[in-house]
C-alpha cells in the first residue's frame, strides 16, 4: 500500500528530485518532562571478590516517589562506569541488575543528582 501524504500528483516519467543528507550536523533531542542540567554517575563492581572489580551492567534510574523507569543503560565493561545526563532536580533510585545471574541485583536510593559541570 502506498500512501500520498501531500496528496499531488506526479507523472511517471517527471524528474526525482534530488535529496541532500548532512550528515556533519547532529540533532539534539531534549527530555522536557524530565530534562535538566543535573546528572547521576557511578560504577558497577563485583565486590564479592577480594578487590572489587569493575564490571557491566544494566543499570536503570527510576523516580524515587513514583517508581517510573526514565532512562537505562550499559555501563562500561572496562570501567564499570555509566552516566544519566540532562536529569531534573529530584530524588531518584537506580537499580543495577546482574545478567549472568551469578549475584543479586543492587539497588541505590535517594540518589540526587549533581550540576553538570
Amino acid at each position: 500500500m502506498i500512501v500520498n501524504l501531500n496528496r499531488s500528483r506526479v507523472a511517471h516519467d517527471a524528474p526525482v528530485p534530488e535529496v541532500v543528507v548532512d550528515l556533519t550536523n547532529e540533532m539534539t533531542l531534549a527530555d522536557v518532562v524530565n530534562g535538566g542540567v543535573f546528572r547521576i554517575t557511578g560504577t558497577t563492581k563485583n565486590t564479592a571478590t577480594p578487590v572489587p572489580v569493575p564490571v557491566s551492567r544494566r543499570v536503570r534510574l527510576h523516580v524515587q516517589d513514583s517508581g517510573r523507569l526514565l532512562r537505562q543503560v550499559w555501563s562500561d565493561p572496562v570501567t564499570g562506569a555509566y552516566a544519566f545526563e540532562g536529569l531534573r532536580a529530584n530524588k531518584y533510585f537506580v537499580l543495577a541488575f546482574d545478567h549472568t545471574g551469578l549475584y543479586g541485583g543492587e539497588v541505590e536510593t535517594d540518589v540526587t543528582p549533581e550540576a553538570t559541570p
